[in-house]
């Protein structure tokens, strides 16, 4: 069954000499046919996390440094946020 899975089907079929399959190889051809060809169509990303994640972590061109940039300016901005209020008391 194997050896099935990686050879088209009707490949083999034709040259073994085109006789009528056995019933328990006809519904792999069947399911052959059926498959879609080519390839995957893209999902849209939906959100924002999504959308960044598609756009700086998974895009056609690859990973960029760009969100350990981001991180680094939230942080930033989060401790001087947290520490002004702080240094006033």
């Amino acid at each position: 069954m194997y050896f099935f899975s990686i050879f088209d089907i009707r490949l083999i079929h034709q040259v073994v000499g085109g006789s009528q399959l056995p019933p328990y190889l006809q519904w792999i051809t069947e399911l052959y046919a059926r498959m879609p060809k080519g390839a995957a169509p893209k999902k849209e990303a939906k959100g924002f996390w999504a959308r960044y994640r598609q756009k700086y972590m998974h895009g056609d061109q690859g990973s960029s440094f760009a969100p350990v940039v981001h991180i680094y300016i939230a942080m930033v901005l989060f401790g001087y946020t947290y520490q002004v209020p702080l240094s006033l008391i």
